[in-house]
């Protein structure tokens, strides 16, 4: 019916979504590793030289 046919179609567009929201907070995992690790690279540079 149309009913399952709307109810299937929403359901994919939450898993859709779900997939791209922990997609996005992975990437921004990585942003704010790489971004710490470059702070921490400065740091341990200013206390070499």
């Amino acid at each position: 019916s149309l009913e399952d046919e709307f109810r299937l179609i929403t359901t994919r567009n939450e898993l859709s979504w779900d997939i791209g929201e922990m997609l996005g907070k992975i990437e921004n995992r990585h942003w704010e590793t790489r971004e710490l690790r470059k702070k921490g690279q400065l740091a341990t540079q200013g206390l070499t030289f």
